[in-house]
Formats: structure tokens, sequence, C-alpha cells
């Protein structure tokens, strides 16, 4: 008659477990002219967000200390009854059972544990039903290896032995075949893992084989001289030490990389504080305040850090005492102005 004619196409999406994005399907043929059409089907979204403040931690400890993590369901009633959620920590085994807790929403958990494995591992008892969880894990404790490389270490989400409900049906992780069953059957969609924090930790320093007085080289600062020495090096200052107070105001950063190739410096300018991760020795220190944190035990200090041209400095024998070295091993020559950290 003339009319239009159209035809209604219905898609059944089964995406991986690990995809996350749109969903496009492309029309190709003699009905869609020239060129093919494509159109945006489906977006397939994470089921939960996972939160954790970063790690920076070092090797060969054990019972360490980490930062809570947040989960939070997209919506409510994603994570069904009994369904198990387990996380692990690529290479590193969490050590104590923590705390899980329900902050938001009325689902309720079970059977808290650690497995075999040393991963995380807790059942839904009841699904969220009006208000999406945001569930809290704390009291995290984690076993730093010795054999574990610097670098960054991710937080996933592990496929676990299949899941059923009530009536003994296998329940898919979201509709999605995180563990296919048969009718879903396509080993292209199946994952042993899917990340859902990188970098939780990363390893920032070497553990207990390197002492912390065992230095690579022997330093010597000049007040105001351009350049400072490392051994045989010569190593440019962007800023010369000097004194204030009668005090030696050496660079923090310059110094500590010069007598050891593992130290790390880091600057937070949020809170004017900086932290030196230096063998075992993890610490920070505040400009204007007198106090340095070594390992988490308070230390006083002769005078504050200062910052001079965008350079922290601090006293020659409270940097020195920090990085572990005592006073046979802290030297001031008068004559040429000379500071000596061996």
């Amino acid at each position: 008659d003339g009319g239009d004619i159209s035809e209604q196409l219905q898609f059944e999406i089964i995406a991986a477990a690990d995809f996350e994005g749109d969903v496009e399907v492309t029309l190709s043929g003699t009905a869609t002219g020239a060129e093919p059409q494509t159109v945006v089907v489906a977006t397939v979204a994470p089921k939960l967000a996972v939160e954790a403040d970063t790690n920076e931690l070092v090797i060969d400890y054990r019972n360490t200390a980490a930062s809570d993590i947040i989960v939070t369901e997209a919506e409510a009633g994603l994570w069904v009854r009994n369904e198990v959620v387990e996380l692990e920590l690529e290479g590193i085994s969490f050590e104590k059972k923590p705390t899980v807790t329900v902050e938001e929403g009325d689902m309720k958990i079970k059977d808290v544990k650690l497995t075999n494995a040393g991963n995380i591992q807790f059942t839904v008892k009841q699904e969220s039903i009006k208000e999406a969880a945001v569930i809290r894990i704390s009291g995290i404790e984690l076993y730093m290896g010795r054999a574990l490389a610097a670098g960054e270490y991710d937080l996933s989400l592990v496929k676990v032995s299949a899941k059923y409900d009530d009536n003994e049906d296998f329940v898919k992780w979201n509709d999605v075949a995180f563990e296919n069953d048969e009718e879903y059957a396509n080993d292209n969609f199946d994952v042993d893992e899917i990340t859902v924090c990188e970098g939780y930790v990363t390893i920032v320093t070497a553990g207990r084989e390197q002492d912390d007085s065992t230095f690579t080289t022997k330093v010597a600062v000049t007040i105001g001289a351009a350049t400072m020495t490392a051994g045989s090096k010569v190593i440019a200052l962007d800023v010369p030490a000097f004194i204030d107070g009668g005090y030696t105001m050496l660079p923090v950063r310059a110094v500590a990389e010069a007598l050891s190739d593992a130290a790390i410096v880091k600057w937070d300018d949020a809170t004017k504080t900086v932290t030196i991760f230096f063998g075992q020795r993890v610490i920070s220190m505040t400009i204007g305040s007198k106090v340095m944190v070594i390992n988490g035990v308070e230390v006083a200090m002769s005078a504050a850090p200062v910052i001079v041209s965008g350079r922290t400095f601090l006293p020659l024998r409270d940097l020195g005492y920090a990085l572990g070295l005592n006073d046979e091993k802290i030297a001031w020559d008068d004559a040429t102005k000379t500071a000596t950290l061996n």
C-alpha cells in the first residue's frame, strides 16, 4: 500500500565479565544502502565500583596494615542471595580476617573469611532490595613477602566455584557469563578474575636484607656550593646548602637519593609533608614542625624543615639520624664548611 515497512529486532546480549562500554550493532546489505549502518543497542556498566587509597609498602613484613576497601553496587539487587564474593590481591596474601560492614543499603552478608590462598571471601546472605549496598572492608593486614618486586599490585574479583540459588539453579554474575553454564557456553567469555582496583599496593622499597645503615656511597655537601659529591660522582644542586640559626641545612631529596639508589622521596603539597622511603625506614616530616615520624615513632628535631626555592631542607644531624646514621658517620668541617654523611 506504499506505507513504511519496519521490522523489529530483539537482541539478547551476553557480555564478557570484564567488558564495559557501548555495544554496537552494524547492519549491512542492500537494504541499508551503500554504507553499513552502526547503532548502539546497549551499554554494559560494571556491576560494582571499588575505591581504596593506594598503599605504599615495603617488603618482608608481616601483618602490614592497608587502607579500607569500599565496594558499591551499581544498583540494588545485583548481588543475589548466596553469591560468593572473593577479592584477591595480586601476588600478596591477606593475613588477617577483615571486618566487612554494610554501611548503606539493606543487604546482609555472612561467612566472612580468608581462603587458603589468602583471599578475602564473604557471602551475600540477603540481597539488597531498596537501596544499592555500600560495603566497607576494614582492619586489613597483608603479608609482604620478601620476593615481591617493586611496582604496583592490583586488587581483583576472583571467579569462585559455581554459585547456586536455593533452587539449585546456576546464578550468573549479573547476567554475564563470568563463569559460563551450558546455555551460554563460550570459552571466549571465561575469565578467572576481573581487576577492580588498580595499584591498591605499590611496593616502594627493598626489604630487611638491605640494612638501613648500608649506603652505596659517601656524600659531601659544602655550604653555598652548586654541586655535591656522592663517592666519585659530582651532582649538581639547583639550590645549595646553607646555614640558618646555627644549623647546617641540607637538601633532603638530593642527599637521600645520593646515599642510596633505593631511596624514594615523595612530596605531599596539600599537607606540606615530605616522606622518605629508605631501606626499612619510612620517614615523614612536615614543614614548620619540629617532630619527624620514623616508622610510626615521633622523634624530636633540633629545627623544623623549611622550603627554599621549592626544595625541602633539614638540619644536618636530623637528616643523618633520620637515615639511620650515628654521630660517627656524620661529620662537619668548619674550615671548609662541608658536611659529610658516610
